[in-house]
C-alpha cells in the first residue's frame, strides 16, 4: 500500500508538471516573447572626452589657469545631454590644482601632473585625462607651429615598423624656435592597428590596416592639433623556429622584399628547401646565401629575402617540418 501511494503521488506530480509545461508552450505559441531591441547607439554612453588633453601653463598670471570641459559622448561620438556630476582630480595638488568645475591652476613648476575627469551615466563610469606641465616663465612663447608629419610640410603615410620609434613632433613659437617643456597628447582612431602612448612618446604598429593619429597641445592659452593618416603594411621580417618533428608550421605573411629568419632548434644540421628557390634571394641580416638553405647547424639561424610576391612552400626532411611563406604586394 505504501509503495502504491508513493507511485500515485509521483504520477500526480508528473501530470501537474506536464500540464504546466503544455500550458507554457501553448502560451509561448500564442504570445511569443519579443526580443529586446538593440541599444540605440545615439543614446549609448560610450566615452567621456576632455576638450584639452595636454596643457602647458606658467606659474605667472594670466598663464597660470585653464578651463577643462568634459563631455559624455555616445557610441556615435555625439554629445549626450546628461546632467550627471563630473568629478575632477589632480595627481599632484601641490603642483596643479583643479576645481570641481574643471578650472586648472598652476601652483609650482613641474611636468607630468595628470588631471582626471570622471562621470557615471546610467550606471556606467567613464574617464578621460589631461597631462599638465608647468613652467615659471613670465613671458611664455606663443605656439605658432605644431605638426606631427614626418616629412615637412606634409605627409600622408608612414611605413610600418617592427619596433617603437620616437614620435616626429614639430612644435615651435611664432619665431620658429622650439618650445621647451611642451605637453602633448596623442590618440589613435584604431589602437588595434596603431597604438600610441598618450604623451606621444612612442608609437607601435600592431597589425596591417589604417588609422588616423591625432596630436594636440594647449600652450599658454593657444591650442593646436594635427592629424596623420597612418597605414601599416605587412611585416618586413618574420621568424620561424624549427624543432625536431615540428610537422606542419603555420604560414608566415610578409610584404614584398621582406626577410624570413629560420632558427634551428633541433640537435642536428638541417636543410630547408623551397618550392621555388629561384626567387629566394640573399637577405641583409645574415647575408648567408640565396635559394635553398643547406647545413643549418643546431642553434644557428639563416635568412632569406623574398622580392617576388607569391606562396613559397618550404620543407625540412631531417626535422620533419614544413610550412609556407606568403609574400604580398603591399
Amino acid at each position: 500500500m505504501r509503495l502504491g501511494a508513493r507511485r500515485g503521488i509521483w504520477w500526480v506530480g508528473t501530470l501537474a508538471i506536464l500540464g504546466g509545461l503544455v500550458g507554457l508552450l501553448v502560451g509561448c505559441g500564442s504570445d511569443p516573447v519579443a526580443p529586446k531591441p538593440a541599444p540605440d547607439p545615439a543614446r549609448l554612453y560610450w566615452a567621456l572626452t576632455l576638450d584639452h588633453r595636454a596643457v602647458t601653463l606658467s606659474t605667472v598670471a594670466p598663464y597660470d589657469t585653464t578651463q577643462l570641459t568634459a563631455t559624455p559622448r555616445s557610441a556615435l561620438g555625439t554629445a549626450l545631454p546628461e546632467s550627471a556630476t563630473i568629478v575632477f582630480a589632480s595627481t599632484n595638488p601641490q603642483n596643479v590644482q583643479v576645481s570641481s568645475t574643471g578650472l586648472v591652476r598652476a601652483l609650482s613648476p613641474g611636468d607630468g601632473t595628470v588631471v582626471t575627469a570622471t562621470v557615471t551615466v546610467g550606471g556606467v563610469t567613464r574617464a578621460d585625462t589631461a597631462v599638465v606641465n608647468v613652467t615659471a616663465t613670465a613671458a611664455p612663447p606663443v605656439l605658432g607651429r605644431f605638426s606631427i608629419h614626418p616629412i615637412p610640410p606634409d605627409s600622408a603615410k608612414r611605413g610600418a615598423t617592427l619596433f617603437p620609434y620616437p614620435w616626429p613632433l614639430d612644435a615651435a613659437d611664432t619665431n620658429g624656435n622650439p618650445i621647451p617643456d611642451l605637453a602633448t597628447a596623442c590618440t589613435s582612431s584604431d589602437p588595434t592597428v596603431v597604438r600610441v602612448l598618450p604623451q606621444c612618446g612612442l608609437i607601435f604598429a600592431e597589425r596591417p590596416g589604417h588609422a588616423v593619429i591625432t596630436a594636440s597641445a594647449t600652450a599658454y592659452g593657444v591650442t593646436k592639433a594635427d592629424t596623420l593618416d597612418f597605414t601599416v603594411g605587412e611585416w618586413l621580417i618574420a621568424a620561424v623556429t624549427i624543432s625536431q618533428g615540428a610537422g606542419s608550421l603555420r604560414a608566415a605573411t610578409i610584404a614584398i622584399g621582406g626577410t624570413v629568419l629560420w632558427f634551428n632548434q633541433t640537435n642536428q644540421p638541417i636543410d630547408i628547401t623551397f618550392s621555388d628557390s629561384a626567387d629566394v634571394t640573399q637577405d641583409l641580416f645574415c647575408q648567408c646565401g640565396s635559394g635553398n638553405i643547406r647545413g643549418l647547424q643546431p642553434g644557428g639561424l639563416a635568412g632569406r629575402a623574398f622580392p617576388v610576391p607569391g606562396n613559397y612552400l618550404y620543407n625540412s626532411v631531417a626535422a620533419q617540418a614544413s610550412g609556407a611563406i606568403i609574400v604580398v604586394n603591399e
